[in-house]
């Protein structure tokens, strides 16, 4: 697979709708939250293939990059001018 990415990468002009594609199957199965070179991977190659797409297929992405939420995530609050931290365990779930 990662040899797959690489060769896109190289001629991203000419497949941003795979690229669009492969990146609506990665999320679909919930295979983004994960840090390994796989997932990097397929997020450089969507950081290059951006601009390419056309405004419905942006508006998808960014739709679904802002419906992530990682396993641990904190959140900071003020209360009476004093800052303080939460961490929140929240279970990650696919977007469809």
């Amino acid at each position: 697979m990662r040899l797959l990415i690489h060769a896109i990468e190289n001629n991203i002009e000419q497949y941003t709708t795979e690229v669009y594609e492969l990146f609506i199957v990665f999320s679909r199965r919930g295979m983004l939250m994960f840090y390994d070179d796989l997932d990097l991977d397929i997020r450089e190659l969507l950081q290059k293939a951006f601009l390419l797409f056309n405004d419905n297929q942006k508006q998808t992405i960014i739709e679904i990059i802002t419906s992530f939420k990682s396993g641990d995530e904190i959140r900071i609050y003020k209360n009476d001018d004093k800052k303080g931290f939460t961490l929140i365990l929240v279970e990650v779930s696919s977007i469809y």
